[in-house]
């Protein structure tokens, strides 16, 4: 059977494909939460199975179901044997956040099937190097996403206090600068297992020259990988073992290097 590559050039595949780097390249860092949390998930469904069942038009619906199987079985704590199995044969730090609520993601599957499905009359005809270039984007988009960075999804609520030794108004001058985040975010790293901690803040003035930092947050966690190679596994490891505690302690660490001196205020 005649392989039909235009079906590349539909919108909403083409929209997805676009939402799912951007999402994974840019808006997570910068725009931590759930909403950019899940949109991987749903962008990342919408164009998997819709890529394979192009090439094996007939297998489309199997290769739906298997889709949607292998997701679920993915996200649940049953797939660590696996995952830790395929880490150790191709030393790769493959990871994942095990998180049920991820599931919803896999509505979308009926509606990219039905969509696949569509007899769409405006299908554009692609050249042969537009074609190309959208199976090579897509096939970037299923591995480089992954490989980036091992990102462990934390939302550890703390609400652990530390007082620096500069004014608010110092503390917040620093957020003027360009490239900083926006006030109310933080990161640090940790260079045991080389990887950035992205957090969510509270500032308040605690005197004429000292400021509270509330630490409300650990949204999520980066570990550091190039563009086409993935973290060390050892340090996706050690990572996806670091409690609450051992995160506030790494947060004061930072602290300290960075303002000379904290004190810590227990949260109530």
């Amino acid at each position: 059977m005649k392989v039909n590559l235009n079906l590349f050039s539909r919108p909403l595949f083409l929209l997805c494909l676009l939402l799912l780097l951007v999402n994974d390249f840019y808006f997570k860092y910068a725009f931590p939460g759930i909403l950019t949390g899940k949109l991987s998930d749903f962008a990342g469904l919408f164009i998997f199975p819709y890529f394979f069942s192009v090439f094996i038009e007939k297998q489309a619906k199997f290769i739906y179901i298997a889709t949607a199987l292998f997701f679920i079985y993915w996200k649940l704590e049953m797939a660590q044997p696996f995952i830790d199995f395929i880490s150790s044969i191709t030393h790769l730090g493959v990871y994942r956040t095990v998180d049920t609520t991820d599931l919803i993601a896999l509505l979308i599957l009926p509606l990219s099937y039905q969509y696949f499905k569509k007899d769409v009359l405006l299908t554009a005809k692609m050249n042969r190097i537009f074609t190309l270039l959208i199976i090579s984007i897509s096939s970037f988009s299923f591995v480089a996403t992954t490989l980036q960075k091992g990102i462990r999804e934390l939302e550890l609520t703390s609400g652990k206090g530390f007082i620096i030794p500069i004014s608010e108004h110092q503390y917040l001058n620093q957020f003027k600068e360009p490239n900083k985040l926006p006030i109310g975010y933080d990161q640090f790293y940790i260079e045991d297992f080389d990887t950035h901690v992205h957090v969510e803040t509270e500032v308040k003035e605690y005197d004429k020259k000292n400021t509270l930092i509330v630490l409300k947050e650990i949204n999520y966690a980066t570990i550091t990988g190039g563009l086409f190679s993935a973290p060390d596994h050892e340090d996706c490891k050690g990572m996806q073992e670091l409690t609450l505690g051992d995160f506030e302690k790494y947060y004061e660490a930072f602290l300290k290097e960075k303002f000379g001196s904290v004190k810590i205020v227990q949260p109530k």
